[in-house]
């Protein structure tokens, strides 16, 4: 953080993950993105690809292999068959967020589960944020020194467009 104060620009963390069990990981997640949309701080989950047997993968207390590899997406050992990606953790991470906006951020937050996001910033330009899918027909946005807002459905989602001029608040879920 300091860094980006330093330089001026945005932060951005290349690598975040987990490889534990969901339940128990999930306070970790959420906290996380939390920071991340407070500090307007970008990121990528981590998924590495591991298949059963991969020395990385960590045997139980008995040196047991594993009945599975957990990450983002899961698989089931021996055979290492996809299972598909862990649900409580494809929720916090496909949340609504900002793709580009124009000028600088000043606030973000999101609320995962409802897919609401609420964003303010200053700038001339046209403002592009990213929708899951799982809030249904996208979206009520609402808010401030905006412009005739677009939407196109996408992979997994929504992407909206709306011009900005000057000061922008933006508040978007669900229709």
């Amino acid at each position: 953080m300091q860094a980006a104060a330093t330089y001026g620009t945005t932060m951005w963390s290349g690598e975040w993950g987990g490889f534990t069990d969901p339940a128990a990981l999930m306070p970790t997640i959420a906290a996380f993105a939390r920071l991340q949309d407070e500090t307007l701080t970008g990121g990528a989950w981590w998924q590495w690809s591991q298949a059963c047997g991969d020395p990385h993968t960590i045997n139980d207390a008995h040196g047991h292999a594993p009945t599975g590899v957990v990450a983002f997406n899961r698989y089931s050992c021996p055979g290492s068959h996809l299972v598909g990606p862990v649900p409580q953790w494809s929720e916090i991470l496909s949340r609504s967020y900002p793709i580009a906006s124009p000028g600088r951020l000043a606030s973000l937050s999101s609320d995962p589960p409802s897919g609401t996001l609420h964003l303010t910033g200053s700038g001339h330009g046209t403002l592009v944020l990213w929708v899951p899918a799982r809030i249904g027909i996208c979206c009520r946005l609402t808010g401030s020194g905006l412009g005739r807002v677009a939407s196109a459905r996408v992979p997994g989602g929504w992407q909206v467009t709306v011009p900005t001029s000057g000061a922008y608040r933006i508040d978007l879920g669900p229709r």
